[in-house]
């Protein structure tokens, strides 16, 4: 740039980026500036600089002074940088000296005369001996913002490191935990099956040894259980999760689970009851994931129930989803703590009416599965009244191709 160039006038939107060219003394052509954001005049490394300006300029008014260089089309210059807010726009004043910019505010009258007023107020309020305390108050708002946007972007950074060394320790507590129960279900399969087979033969047993094989048998039951569950749990924690999809009539599907659970409510008088509003309905699903799901809501639907009472599963279509339902008549859910039910490990205040454990992972499990189907779980209860349970799962009536 030549020493007779002093600058130039830009108006420009909230972002910075150039909308007019309203005076030109430089040899860089208007059509270099139109329609380009301001930080890209200037070199990478000091486009933090104008971006401080476009800042300074929206919290305080005005910003005035700053130094950079542009490098437009292979013209290299300095310029000194000084901006007005105006509306929702703001005013760019570049100049080759800081002393150019006051004798460049002279060529000014033949832009707008209200902008013109303007920004020769804003530099009276900046060079004034003493700036009102609003101003001062402004200035020390940027720096204290600059100073805490720093602390939040190393913040940001710790967070990040912090994330990536708590992932990499959830995936090795998954690998730990899958190995452990792996290596506890083999064993503890021995004991139930060794259990079952002496109560079936020991013939002439006394009562109380009796009594001691049942209990082994139910305790190693019971922690059986609660392997498959912490293995599904791994499973799932880690993304594993591999679906056998195929069509599925759903009819059939659910009679079979709730024929392979009739034996457990009989024990408590339960009769579950299969209601179908809509027929024929098919689902594309895996079908030893969902009757994973549905055999867990049945469990806990006959485990909370109260003898006598009906359990009753439903199917319906709705729109292009399919709804299965499981509703009991048991002591329900306190309200304050349906919001943590799908949670692992979470303990209800609503106890088995036949003394039945539960492992606290079954229903978060379920979520999980149907989830993988694309579709959703939700649960109403009243206190006294009872629970539902109800799935909703995209409708597929035949195989895809």
């Amino acid at each position: 740039m030549q020493s007779v160039d002093r600058g130039v006038i830009l108006t420009c939107d909230r972002s910075g980026m150039i909308l007019a060219v309203e005076k030109n003394n430089t040899s860089i052509p208007d059509d270099h500036f139109k329609g380009k954001l301001l930080p890209e005049l200037a070199p990478p490394h000091e486009r933090g600089m104008i971006m401080s300006l476009i800042a300074e300029t929206h919290s305080s008014d005005a910003s005035f002074g700053k130094m950079v260089h542009f490098d437009i089309e292979n013209v290299k210059a300095k310029f000194f940088l000084s901006s007005v807010r105006l509306g929702e726009k703001m005013m760019v004043v570049a100049s080759q000296t800081r002393t150019d910019f006051k004798a460049f505010l002279g060529e000014m009258m033949s832009i707008n005369n209200e902008q013109t007023n303007e920004l020769r107020r804003r530099i009276k309020l900046q060079y004034s001996p003493d700036p009102p305390k609003s101003l001062e108050v402004n200035n020390i708002d940027l720096q204290e913002f600059t100073r805490l946007n720093n602390e939040l972007v190393n913040m940001q950074r710790e967070l990040a490191r912090k994330n990536k060394q708590l992932t990499h320790l959830n995936e090795e507590k998954n690998r730990f935990l899958g190995m452990a129960v792996h290596d506890l279900r083999n064993p503890l399969s021995v004991i139930l099956s060794s259990a079952e087979i002496v109560l079936e033969e020991a013939g002439d047993i006394s009562e109380e040894g009796r009594l001691f094989l049942e209990r082994i048998s139910e305790l190693a039951g019971f922690m059986f259980a609660i392997v498959d569950d912490l293995l599904d749990f791994s499973v799932i924690e880690s993304g594993r999760v591999t679906l056998k999809p195929e069509d599925v009539d759903l009819s059939r599907f659910i009679t079979r689970t709730i024929g392979l659970q009739s034996a457990i409510a009989q024990r408590k008088n339960i009769n579950i009851l299969l209601k179908e509003e809509t027929g024929g309905l098919h689902c594309f699903i895996d079908g030893r994931r969902m009757e994973q799901v549905l055999t867990n809501l049945l469990v806990n639907a006959i485990k909370f129930s109260f003898p006598g009472t009906v359990v009753t599963v439903t199917i319906k279509k709705v729109d292009e989803s399919v709804l299965i339902s499981v509703e009991d008549q048991g002591q329900g859910i306190p309200e304050a703590e349906l919001k943590s039910l799908f949670q692992p490990f979470v303990k209800m205040s609503v106890k088995p009416t036949g003394g039945e454990k539960s492992t606290g992972l079954g229903l978060m499990i379920v979520k999980k599965i149907v989830e993988s189907h694309s579709g959703t779980i939700t649960c109403e209860s009243t206190v006294g009244v009872g629970t539902r349970f109800t799935i909703r799962l995209p409708v597929q009536s035949t195989l895809p191709m």
